[in-house]
């Protein structure tokens, strides 16, 4: 989540989220299914690497890979949309702090 302010705040950076504004605003157009794809894809890298944190004991044996995947991926999205409208650097870096602490230990 760190990883996603720092892109979203460096100057050399596109100052919004191609990704996450096309896939906001392309309605029933056939874009649809490709963002769709491609958020179903990102959602299982998450997943894939939050099962090996379980496994590897990086994360407790009872955590959720699958809803800890999407809760990421959901604040990465929304991290996009608070700095296209206006969020800075600190208030993005509030949010992650305050998500981080609904992380599993």
């Amino acid at each position: 989540m760190h990883g996603v302010v720092d892109l979203l705040t460096d100057p050399g950076a596109p100052t919004t989220c191609l990704w996450v504004h096309g896939a906001l605003s392309c309605g029933d157009d056939s874009l649809r299914d490709e963002f769709a794809a491609q958020r179903a894809a990102g959602l299982a890298e998450l997943r894939t690497r939050f099962k090996r944190a379980v496994a590897d004991g990086d994360l407790p044996q009872d955590s959720d890979s699958d809803t800890l995947a999407q809760y990421v991926q959901t604040v990465n999205f929304g991290l996009t949309v608070q700095e296209s409208t206006g969020a800075n650097r600190k208030e993005l870096l509030r949010i992650v702090e305050l998500a981080l602490k609904t992380f599993p230990k």
